[in-house]
This record gives C-alpha cells, structure tokens and sequence, in this order.
C-alpha cells in the first residue's frame, strides 16, 4: 500500500493524464511567461536548473481518489519558487489570474494570490532523479494542498490574464478551487481481519489540507456502538505538505470490533 512508505517509489506513484502529451526533447523545450507581464520570458530547462532550487517533500493526491484508494503519493520535488519566475517577468497590475498549459494539451487556472505563495514551485527532478515522462518530464507545476488535476504536468507555458480561467477538467464539471480534503485511513489491521494475541498496533496515515495535521484521534466501537475517542501518537510527520503516520496501541478484551 502507498502509505507504508514515507517517500512513494517513482514506479509506484500513481498517474493519471488527460492525453498523450507532446514529445518534447529536454534542449528543445522551453518554458514560455507572457500575457500580462511587461517582460515575456522564455526560459530553457538548463537556465531554470541554474536557479536556486528549493526541495519539498509534498503529497499529491487525484480528485478521483476514493478513500483508502490508490491514487495518492508522496514525493521529494527539487525544482524553483514559481512566485521569484513570475516577479522576473514583471507583473502587470491588472492581472490576478494564471493558465497553465501542458504539453498534453491539458490546462488549468489559478488565482495569482495563491501561486505566488511561498509552496508553490515548478519541479524537474521526483525522489532525486529528473522527472519521467509519465510524471511531467522536463517540468510540472506544485501547488500543495490541491488536487492533482490542478498542477499541470509536461509544462511549456504560463499565461498571465485579467480574468478566470477555466481549465480542462474544470469544464467538465469538477471544481475550479479543487482543495484537497481532509481525511485519514487505516492500513492495519486490514478491514475484516482476524486478530490473534494480546495488543495490536493500530496504524494508518490522515492527510490535511495546507495546515497539515495537528493530531489523530481513533474511536474503537464495540458491536456497533461507538467508543471513546483516543489520541494516536504521529509517528512521522514531516511537514504540512505531507501525509502523517500515526499508530495507536490497542490492548482488547476479545470480542467483536
């Protein structure tokens, strides 16, 4: 299961993409700023790698994911601050809005208070290797405490505008602000199982939004009625960006739970 492994192999980490994006060769691609900006910018993948980078480990998460799904992961990104790329372009007062374009012909819109956030950043390396091409190669927006659907992959241009933008999936009717819901799960025991012995680890890992999470609480029902909450204790959490493990120790009487 994705969740008992702090950082998210590469291999495992889900995808998901609107199309097959276009093939780009990384001395050929070029990462272009315009719209409403005083200076368009044009930036290769070398330049953007001779910025200062930034690493964050952040968990990403798809709209679609049910709970206890798969489609989840976590991640160490090294890239840049998107906010300093922007600044460098020379904003114009009457934007507040940005569209991102992948190459895959997928977009998507943002607020420009939110992207100009301190978290917000462009990533060309996943778990310390260069972006896949499954995963955004040779560059992906991160904007935490969203959904996936909102941090273009395979990105080759932003666009600066005095309107809401609406974006490919947001057509379609999904939402348009798309933050990440609050919720955790179990990992052990599995739904259904048998327990033999005298106390057990409960664990699993809970996800906030971009507050992160301050604390897990487990309620243990006995034949239907619910118990007590208890506190868990957060065994690993890293950082607002990401999900936290937790762990309770149970010592039941035997019976139904």
């Amino acid at each position: 299961k994705a969740a008992l492994a702090a950082i998210t192999p590469v291999p495992d980490f889900y995808n998901v993409q609107k199309g097959i994006p276009e093939y780009i060769k990384s001395a050929d691609w070029k990462l272009r700023i315009n719209g409403l900006v005083r200076q368009p910018q044009e930036l290769t993948l070398d330049a953007i790698r001779a910025l200062t980078s930034v690493e964050r480990v952040i968990t990403l998460e798809c709209v679609e994911n049910r709970i206890g799904g798969p489609l989840i992961g976590n991640a160490r990104w090294k890239g840049v601050a998107l906010a300093p790329l922007l600044e460098s372009a020379g904003l114009d007062p009457r934007a507040h809005h940005a569209a991102f374009y992948g190459s895959d012909r997928f977009s998507t819109g943002h607020l420009l208070e939110r992207i100009t956030s301190d978290d917000v950043m462009l990533a060309y390396e996943m778990n310390g290797a260069p972006l896949t091409a499954s995963h955004g190669f040779p560059l992906r927006l991160l904007v935490p405490g969203k959904f996936g659907m909102k941090q273009t992959k395979w990105l080759t241009r932003i666009e600066l505008l005095d309107r809401h933008y609406v974006g490919y999936w947001e057509e379609r009717g999904w939402s348009d602000a798309c933050e990440r819901a609050i919720h955790a799960r179990f990992d052990a025991p599995e739904d259904i199982a048998l327990l033999k012995g005298r106390s057990f680890l409960l664990i699993g890992y809970a996800l906030g939004g971009r507050s992160g999470v301050k604390g897990v609480e487990v309620s243990i029902g006995v034949r239907g009625n619910p118990g007590a909450w208890q506190a868990a204790d957060l065994f690993s959490n890293p950082s607002t960006e990401a999900w936290a493990f937790w762990r309770y120790a149970w010592a039941p009487s035997p019976g139904m739970y």
